[in-house]
């Protein structure tokens, strides 16, 4: 049913009207008829209609516009005027202020009028529902807490929703039709302008989805601002509107800037961790390769720092550590990074020109480190083992080069060092080193390993007292491997105990059979630190001497002062069940380790070993030449002999002697010398002739 309402002045021509609508069907239309407009708008307040037929001057509406006061009354409503051929030209007046459509009375038929009525309600629904969705349109607008902004192809702003009025601080009306560049800070203006030129170039829709890109914003009052921004682009007419939506992540970039500080800083020292040292190493890494540069690892373990904790307390153990952090920072250039790894662990990278320079940095790091601390007003010195991997030479990962270093560092604390630099043999992940560990059974089997002897020799009758067995390995495919490539690994893996008992086996028979016996020459073989802590050792040597005709005390081992140390009391058991079998010790290396003369004198012990590093350089190097003589006097008063390694000159020789040293050990004499080679050099040789008083080098025979 549609409820029309007609506003006709004239009577008779409203029944002719009223006849056409209903038209023998009164059940589809219903037509209420008033005369003036003031009736009209009391039927407009009284009930709903679906449209209006108006005469274009309706009674009581001279001098007025009827169609403004209709449209207040009824927003909603189809309005179709009615006019005569003479007043055409006011109805069309009438449309153009927002009538639907107009008709000439004369010419109405009951069909034209329906289909007229018809378009014009079609019409009035979709404008109905146009304004509807766009004040819908523009409630979401406005709701939405981001910057909404529209602009055309001369770029200037025509939507400004309220969420970027808040955002940007201007009012609407203040920035529709000016610029968009009045929203961001001139100097990314380039930047904001390549996002638009990108945009205008796209097809005709398209949305920046997984696109999104940060911009710089710019508010009212000047102050800048990150913005996450989206942008769409539409064509329309052959016209293109570009309208981007803005989020003001400020508060956003704070919270990742404290996650990131948690995340990558050492909450202790403030300096980066050990998440945004494997991050920047990556960096550092791709920006060698770019520059062709070394990059260098430096992995700082301080050493004994439980003990400082252990007497000072944890407090003390942290301020070290702050202070220790600020030290290295000042010690090392700007572009460095110094981070704190996690407990008394702390980590360097660096760019550098040349490899070598790394080194010369550990040791300025270490001498830093090693300055003493005022801790509350105690003076502290701490010490400490570095380890440094350098790309590319040690590797071309992040991850392998914090391996490598680690293996470095490791083997510096082990050796007391200091810093070193890494080497494939102290690894025990090195692939050739894997390889040579699956091997070395066969070999130890298979007799592919074979002894070297180096001769010592007493300084005061210049002749040779001793050798000290020293076994190589001849492979059958990779050839002679040198002792640094094994040892060390199978001390690691535990392969150094079948290794030493071949030694030890190796060196009684020949022992037999090249008569050092008779010439009451012993014969030295080492022990490590695994076969010293085996229970079983003693029994498995004693096993292997019960064949063996020898005097009492020619069998000597030599032992590292550091395998002592590592477990004193078991090693002290250990050395005197030995001891009983009639094997005398010689301390190997001494001075690197960490043992006092005090404890030598409670082990059964019967000689020292001076270390090469002191006595290579003891004659340019005053500090070395105090160690060597300060030494030699105190192992005296134990009543103990002391035989010094290295030696390499007569000089050397001379100065030892003069020292009132016992033995000597070194190239000088000799280097090592396979076993027939070694006898012939006995015999022939000045040394192991005994009559070589001061003259030639025998070294090289």
């Amino acid at each position: 049913m549609i409820h029309i309402l007609l506003i006709e002045a004239d009577a008779a021509e409203a029944a002719r009207i009223r006849d056409l609508l209903v038209d023998g069907d009164s059940d589809q239309c219903r037509v209420a008829h008033v005369e003036r407009l003031s009736d009209a708008l009391q039927a407009l307040a009284e009930a709903p209609y679906d449209a209006i037929l108006l005469s274009s001057v309706p009674t009581g509406a001279r001098g007025a516009n009827p169609l403004v006061a209709i449209q207040a009354a009824a927003p909603d409503c189809t309005i179709v005027i009615l006019t005569d051929r003479e007043g055409e030209v006011s109805a069309t007046r009438l449309l153009e202020e927002g009538a639907q459509d107009t008709l000439i009375k004369e010419e109405l038929t009951a069909e034209g009028l329906h289909n007229v009525l018809r378009h014009a309600m079609a019409r009035k629904r979709a404008e109905r529902t146009f304004r509807q969705n766009e004040m819908r349109f523009s409630n979401i607008l406005n709701m939405a807490h981001d910057a909404i902004i529209s602009i055309g192809e001369a770029q200037r702003i025509f939507l400004f929703n309220q969420g970027a009025e808040r955002i940007f601080g201007y009012q609407a009306d203040e920035v529709i039709g000016r610029p968009l560049n009045l929203l961001m800070p001139a100097r990314f203006a380039r930047i904001h302008q390549g996002y638009v030129d990108e945009f205008a170039a796209a097809p005709e829709m398209v949305r920046m989805i997984g696109r999104r890109g940060e911009v710089i914003g710019r508010r009212k009052d000047g102050t800048e601002f990150p913005a996450e921004a989206s942008i769409s682009k539409l064509i329309e007419g052959g016209k293109a509107t570009f309208t981007a939506i803005l989020r003001d992540v400020t508060d956003r970039k704070a919270g990742e800037a404290v996650i990131q500080k948690l995340a990558y800083s050492d909450p202790l020292t403030g300096f980066p961790n050990r998440a945004f040292l494997q991050e920047h190493l990556r960096e550092a890494i791709l920006g060698g390769q770019r520059l062709e540069k070394s990059v260098a690892l430096l992995l700082i373990d301080l050493d004994r720092f439980r003990e400082i904790n252990d007497t000072l307390g944890h407090r003390h153990g942290d301020l070290l550590l702050r202070q220790l952090a600020l030290r290295l920072k000042e010690v090392l250039r700007e572009q460095d990074v110094v981070a704190r790894l996690g407990g008394d662990e702390f980590a360097v990278v660096m760019l550098l020109a040349e490899s070598k320079h790394a080194v010369l940095v550990a040791k300025k790091v270490l001498g830093t480190i090693e300055a003493p601390l005022p801790v509350e007003g105690l003076p502290v010195r701490v010490e400490a083992s570095i380890g440094i991997a350098l790309f590319p030479d040690h590797g071309e990962s992040a991850e392998i080069l914090f391996q490598r270093a680690d293996v470095a560092m490791y083997r510096a604390k082990q050796i007391g060092s200091g810093y070193l630099l890494y080497d494939p043999k102290y690894d025990q992940h090195d692939p050739l080193r894997l390889t040579l560990m699956g091997e070395l059974p066969q070999a130890i089997e298979s007799d592919h390993l074979v002894l070297y002897y180096q001769p010592k020799v007493d300084l005061k009758t210049r002749r040779v007292i001793g050798v000290e067995a020293l076994v190589r390995w001849r492979h059958p495919v990779r050839g002679f491997i040198a002792p640094d490539q094994f040892i060390l690994p199978a001390e690691q893996t535990g392969l150094i105990r079948p290794l030493t008992l071949w030694v030890f086996r190796a060196a009684l028979l020949q022992c037999q059979q090249v008569q050092l016996v008779e010439r009451e020459i012993s014969i030295a073989v080492n022990l490590s630190a695994r076969n010293l802590h085996d229970p079983q050792l003693p029994e498995k040597i004693a096993v292997l001497l019960k064949d063996v005709s020898r005097p009492f005390g020619q069998i000597e081992m030599e032992i590292t002062e550091s395998a002592i140390m590592a477990d004193p009391s078991n090693a002290r058991e250990a050395l005197q069940r030995l001891r009983d079998l009639g094997i005398r010790f010689s301390i190997d290396d001494f001075g690197t380790g960490y043992s006092s003369l005090a404890y030598l004198k409670k082990l059964p012990v019967d000689a020292v070993k001076i270390d090469k590093s002191f006595t290579i350089n003891m004659l340019a190097n005053r500090d070395d030449a105090v160690i060597v003589k300060s030494t030699i006097d105190m192992v005296h008063d134990l009543g103990l002999k002391v035989i010094a390694e290295g030696v390499e000159t007569r000089e050397a020789l001379d100065y030892l002697t003069a020292l009132g040293c016992d033995a000597a050990q070194g190239y000088y004499i000799s280097r090592p010398l396979p076993a027939e080679e070694s006898m012939r050099w006995l015999a022939e040789s000045s040394w192991g002739r005994g009559d070589e008083l001061g003259g030639e080098k025998e070294g090289t025979a």
